[in-house]
């Protein structure tokens, strides 16, 4: 799927032994099971203090992978905010533990690379998707980390439609201009479109502004897509922009594609009207049968 570079190796520090045993990917949270049921022990993380806090002399990141591993549901961000401050010797050593641990504790340390990791971690990410014990955690990692090329990638080859999502979301959601002319391409694909238009749910603030400025793309496709994109997203602020680019003394075809496609009243009220103006009924059929052929 993409080429796997050769990774350095280092000794990593001295470190907790891994916990051996499979997890169960049917009762696992989003990485891992309890890392005791794995161990078959019932013991606290002897490292961490009782509010979950690590106390003065643990070592960072094995309290980090025991609360990732051992818990149901953790603010991966949270925890791997102590790591930052030595992010390349932690992000080493969490490479590493992905080759001599398995289980629960395996995946914690893919889902704290996700947080800390740089481009370095991305080969020995890459070959775990491989793994289907690990190939969820490995992907959602990689959509934080690999180039926009390597994500579409990940994306076009993924078969499960939630992680496919995601991978799209986080591709969108990164902004620039690569990343959205990559999702665009899912956007334009009727296989993929559905998929695409769904992952701009998963996003908190899409890039409105850069979805703008491919209205303006001279090629038609990505015009299109852009304008799919924006009516998706709506909101009030999005729909005025729109009609006033339909109704400015150089009308915006693809603004009038994103009303069109948009479901929101504010839009649909403008289409509506639109239907009755002569110099625009026209344009508004013919768009509407290009958006049948378009979408699925």
């Amino acid at each position: 799927m993409f080429q796997v570079l050769t990774q350095r190796r280092r000794s990593a520090p001295r470190q907790a032994p891994a916990g051996g045993g499979q997890a169960d990917s049917a009762a696992a949270p989003r990485w891992a099971r309890s890392a005791r049921q794995a161990r078959g022990a019932d013991r606290p993380a002897e490292t961490a203090q009782a509010d979950g806090q690590p106390a003065a002399g643990d070592d960072l990141l094995e309290v980090a992978i025991q609360r990732v591993a051992s818990a149901e549901d953790v603010d991966l961000a949270e925890v791997a905010k102590p790591l930052v401050a030595a992010r390349s010797e932690y992000e080493e050593r969490l490479v590493q533990e992905l080759r001599r641990s398995h289980g629960p504790r395996r995946l914690a340390a893919i889902a704290l690379l996700g947080q800390i990791g740089t481009a370095r971690s991305v080969p020995g990410l890459g070959r775990l998707t491989a793994d289907p014990e690990t190939h969820a955690a490995a992907v959602r990692a990689l959509a934080r980390l690999a180039e926009p090329e390597t994500v579409g990638q990940l994306a076009a080859g993924e078969a499960d439609e939630a992680l496919r999502q995601e991978l799209l979301a986080e591709l969108v959601a990164r902004g620039d201009v690569r990343s959205v002319a990559i999702y665009l391409r899912f956007v334009q694909q009727r296989s993929t479109s559905r998929s695409a238009l769904a992952a701009l749910d998963r996003v908190a603030e899409p890039p409105v502004s850069r979805l703008f400025e491919f209205l303006r793309s001279p090629q038609q496709t990505q015009r299109l897509a852009a304008a799919v994109a924006l009516g998706q997203i709506d909101g009030p602020e999005v729909s005025r922009r729109l009609i006033d680019m339909v109704l400015s003394d150089v009308p915006c075809r693809a603004a009038l594609v994103a009303l069109v496609a948009s479901s929101g009243p504010e839009p649909s009220r403008f289409v509506s009207q639109a239907r009755a103006d002569p110099l625009l009924a026209g344009s508004v059929r013919s768009i509407e049968y290009r958006l049948k052929t378009f979408l699925p």
